[in-house]
């Protein structure tokens, strides 16, 4: 059996660093913090690099839920990986005579300034893949915007697998019907998705009453007995959106 070696939790290593009570969370939970304060139940739906739904009912004491969030060699569906990583696909298929989208395949190559054959060298030996490959949903996105039907497709793909993390999400904590829901990550910024995710589960979205780190921020206000209410809520809302810049209204098309 192997030897491994021992690693500090990061509460550890952050009650080291801390002289305060030190609480540590997934990233998706913080996010539904924020999205959801003061609501009784709901599904926090994350698409950024990866994808993630976190669900609760609040009311009921009942353990939160988690759907998704498995990584990019077997997950995280319809995230800015997933967006790429399936763009990657589009490309070699049609270079092999597999499928047919050349002009979708000639833009990505441009996009990348790589000939056909340089494409595999790119992915394989490219620095942090995983990031580089993410990063490919933006063109992706401008592409559908431009009325590419390959990107069009894809992106319709992946707001199909959100809709499946947040519909497995709002069942997994015993509730049925449209699903009480936000959301959170770069890939909500395309309206393409943003619409079908929409249509899909049949219910628009909960605007998020706090961005994600702001989710943090009401979460350390609250266990260090601050009594965070509405009106700290909402100016930290606003201030928020100041600071980073944030729309102050949802970029879902109403």
């Amino acid at each position: 059996m192997a030897n491994w070696p021992s690693v500090q939790s990061p509460k550890a290593t952050a009650q080291q660093a801390l002289p305060c009570p030190v609480t540590v969370e997934n990233d998706v939970r913080i996010a539904f913090d924020g999205a959801f304060i003061g609501a009784s139940a709901g599904v926090l739906i994350l698409a950024g690099t990866g994808s993630m739904a976190w669900a609760s009912r609040n009311e009921s004491g009942a353990a939160p839920v988690r759907v998704g969030g498995w990584g990019d060699v077997f997950g995280d569906e319809g995230s800015a990986y997933w967006i790429g990583a399936q763009a990657l696909v589009i490309a070699s298929r049609t270079l092999d005579g597999r499928a047919n989208q050349p002009r979708f395949t000639q833009a990505l190559l441009d996009h990348l300034h790589l000939a056909p054959e340089q494409l595999a060298g790119w992915v394989y030996h490219v620095a942090d893949r995983r990031a580089s490959v993410a990063a490919l949903a933006r063109q992706v996105s401008a592409w559908a915007g431009a009325g590419d039907s390959a990107a069009i497709e894809l992106l319709h793909a992946a707001a199909g697998h959100l809709a499946e993390h947040v519909s497995a999400a709002w069942r997994a904590i015993g509730l049925q019907g449209p699903p009480v829901w936000s959301y959170a990550g770069g890939v909500f910024t395309n309206p393409l998705i943003a619409e079908q995710l929409r249509h899909q589960l049949g219910t628009a979205p909960r605007s998020p009453r706090l961005p994600p780190i702001g989710g943090a921020l009401w979460r350390a206000a609250h266990n260090a007995g601050w009594n965070p209410d509405n009106s700290w809520i909402e100016h930290l809302s606003s201030s928020l959106r100041s600071t980073l810049a944030l729309p102050s209204t949802s970029p879902f098309p109403m």
